[in-house]
């Protein structure tokens, strides 16, 4: 647990024992710093947050035709932008449905940033999770938020915020899709540079040895010299 947490937690039970003491200068005090405690543990997990997708360097940059560089630039940010917001409602948002269901998004979406720092090149083949996809998904999760914070507890309400769910839960798929999309060409280059490799192997006359399919992953050869 982190250090700080720690320090707060002690110093709130220090504050309700001095307060059933009838202490209230010292409860006062340990409850002030164990809100500063909180303080600290709250500005930490924003900048870790913040930290956690980095901006595109020039260099990276460069990998960009020139006269699209602006555009890619302007993509990414947005993309980290509504990456945190989605974070942030996670944390934020009261229905734990909707929370896992952000949750559940985010560490496809983490990938997708890692790959397109890596290449940026394919930014601009992103724009429709970035733009259409991500953006809604930070939409909605404010949204909710905000018809959370009403207080109403209404038959609209309540269809509206299910309604919410299922898009944001279904955006998995979309998500998942839209980083294969992205591997597309890598697919098949290696795809077809396997069949080269498998056409060398055949002309060689060397059998290829199919995926092992126990457990252990032992081909069933190995399998047989381990019973002996």
């Amino acid at each position: 647990m982190n250090v700080w947490k720690i320090a707060g937690a002690v110093f709130f039970v220090g504050a309700l024992i001095a307060a059933w003491q009838g202490s209230a200068a010292a409860a006062g005090g340990m409850m002030l710093a164990a809100i500063g405690c909180a303080g600290v543990v709250l500005a930490r997990r924003s900048r870790t947050q913040t930290q956690r997708i980095a901006a595109l360097s020039a260099e990276q940059l460069a990998a960009v035709p020139a006269e699209e560089q602006a555009l890619a630039a302007e993509l990414y940010e947005k993309a980290q932008r509504d990456y945190l917001a989605v974070e942030q409602a996670r944390h934020a948002v009261k229905d734990e449905r909707l929370a896992r269901a952000l949750a559940a998004l985010q560490p496809v979406s983490a990938r997708i940033m890692t790959y397109l720092r890596q290449h940026p090149e394919k930014i601009a083949l992103a724009r429709k999770f970035i733009d259409y996809y991500q953006d809604r998904a930070a939409q909605l999760a404010a949204e909710y938020q905000e018809l959370e914070a009403t207080g109403l507890v209404t038959l609209q309400v309540e269809e509206t915020k299910r309604h919410i769910r299922e898009v944001v839960a279904s955006f998995g798929q979309v998500y998942t899709a839209s980083f294969e999309k992205l591997l597309t060409d890598k697919l098949l280059d290696v795809d077809a540079e396997l069949k080269v490799m498998e056409q060398t192997l055949d002309a060689e006359g060397i059998e290829r040895v199919p995926e092992a399919q126990t457990a252990d992953g032992a081909s069933p050869e190995e399998q047989a010299q381990a019973g002996e």
